[in-house]
């Protein structure tokens, strides 16, 4: 398998600018869940580190399912 390495700035490529965005949203979400649910103080903590586990979790079978369908097409030039 050949991989790719950019070569320019990490942080200036559309791919980081959308992963910054994706995650400051999942703040947003966590925050929503937490107050529409009416997850009291004490298991807010625990409630977090679950949903943050699980969408972890998901991203990476996400990304692998991305890799195998997508990956093979793909060439480095």
């Amino acid at each position: 398998m050949k991989y790719c390495v950019a070569r320019s700035d990490p942080l200036s490529s559309p791919n980081t600018m959308v992963e910054l965005s994706l995650s400051v949203d999942d703040l947003f979400v966590f925050v929503i869940i937490i107050g529409s649910f009416a997850v009291p103080v004490a298991q807010q903590p625990k409630t977090l580190t679950i949903g943050i586990v699980l969408a972890l979790g998901l991203r990476a079978v996400f990304i692998a399912l991305a890799l195998r369908c997508f990956g093979r097409s793909r060439s480095c030039s």
